[in-house]
């Protein structure tokens, strides 16, 4: 906020180590947010605020993407700041808690999320991005002719889609969609869970209740990796594989709210449809910490900048204690994003990787985020 002609001063400044506190909570919490400014008393901006701003704008280089519902058209979106990521959630309304704990899912397996959304005056897709190598479809989207097809010119050209529910039609949300091709299934009608004893998905040591009614899945070309079980109607299939080109579409006939509560029915999901992990993130003890830090990857002239937030600061906040910062290994897949130079910026500071077994490995210091260009 600037207010004019002089006459007040603002009644608070943040040092540049409050804002990158701020920034940590704030977008490893994954929170829309929006920042006003006041200008120096010499009129200017401050410079190392806009940096620390400028590298800290959320945005990913490969994966995962889900399609929303339907969003309210006067959301805005930063110019630019195209998110890339190794899964996505392909959507087309309101924001759903079941997404967002998709999301979170696939952060803590090691892949980076973007949301490809249809909402007029803020955001439209054309084509999926480049980096991306799987589609997630929501039971709820809404999809058009225009983008089922784009759909599966992705899957054919080698990459994954993977359908919830109704999904599998690649169109309109509805209980017993008809199936499209690219799955290699018909969808024989609804089938509700039985009164008696109800339904369970049995899949990769995970027991999962299914309490709601799914898509009656007939094999026509694919093959079933897991089944939902009944006392009455026997075994049906509930996660199905079919090759499409040279890509791979599965479908899973319960809609995503059956797994959003259980991380390790997520987990073995996740396991079976997608591609390898993008990135690790170990203590320096070998201990897995990817649930206690958020990372972002986006790319930008500068080339490839890596955001990493230790929100743990955030919590020890909530519980008046001090916060602790900790060295971490952060490892690349090598195949995915090969890089020879890795500077720590603002500070310009040369940082040195160690490659191993597929991987590109930086030992880093987020106190409590840093951001790192990658050539």
């Amino acid at each position: 906020m600037v207010h004019a002609l002089g006459r007040r001063r603002s009644p608070t400044t943040k040092t540049n180590a409050e804002v990158r506190a701020e920034l940590a909570t704030v977008l490893g919490g994954g929170m829309n947010y929006y920042m006003s400014m006041t200008l120096g008393h010499d009129g200017r901006p401050e410079e190392a605020v806009l940096q620390l701003i400028d590298n800290a704008a959320p945005g990913s280089a490969t994966g995962v993407s889900i399609w929303p519902m339907r969003i309210d058209s006067r959301r805005r979106y930063r110019a630019g700041q195209q998110r890339r990521a190794p899964a996505r959630l392909a959507r087309g309304g309101a924001y759903s808690p079941t997404l967002l704990k998709m999301e979170e899912h696939l952060r803590q397996a090691g892949y980076l999320c973007r949301r490809l959304l249809n909402a007029d005056n803020s955001q439209h897709w054309e084509a999926v991005p480049t980096g991306i190598r799987a589609l997630i479809v929501p039971a709820r989207a809404c999809l058009t002719a225009a983008d089922a097809a784009r759909i599966d010119g992705f899957v054919r050209a080698g990459g994954r889609v993977v359908s919830f529910g109704g999904g599998v039609g690649l169109a309109q949300p509805a209980a017993s969609p008809p199936a499209h091709p690219v799955f290699g299934v018909m969808v024989a009608g609804s089938l509700p869970p039985p009164i008696w004893r109800g339904m369970r998905l049995e899949f990769d040591g995970v027991s999962l209740p299914l309490p709601d009614p799914m898509p009656d899945f007939r094999l026509q070309g694919a093959e079933a990796l897991a089944w939902a079980t009944t006392a009455s109607e026997g075994s049906l299939p509930a996660i199905t594989r079919a090759r499409a080109g040279s890509g791979l579409a599965f479908a899973v006939a319960p809609a995503e709210t059956a797994f959003a509560d259980s991380p390790e029915a997520m987990a073995a999901l996740w396991k079976a449809v997608l591609p390898a992990p993008l990135f690790r993130l170990r203590s320096i003890d070998g201990q897995d910490v990817r649930e206690r830090y958020t990372v972002y990857l986006r790319r930008n002239p500068a080339g490839l900048v890596l955001h990493l937030i230790d929100h743990q600061i955030a919590n020890e906040a909530r519980k008046g204690a001090r916060y602790r910062a900790a060295y971490v290994d952060l490892s690349l897949d090598a195949g995915l994003y090969p890089f020879e130079t890795a500077t720590q910026v603002p500070e310009g500071r040369a940082l040195q990787s160690t490659a191993g077994d597929g991987w590109n490995t930086l030992r880093l210091f987020p106190a409590p985020e840093l951001a790192v260009v990658l050539k």
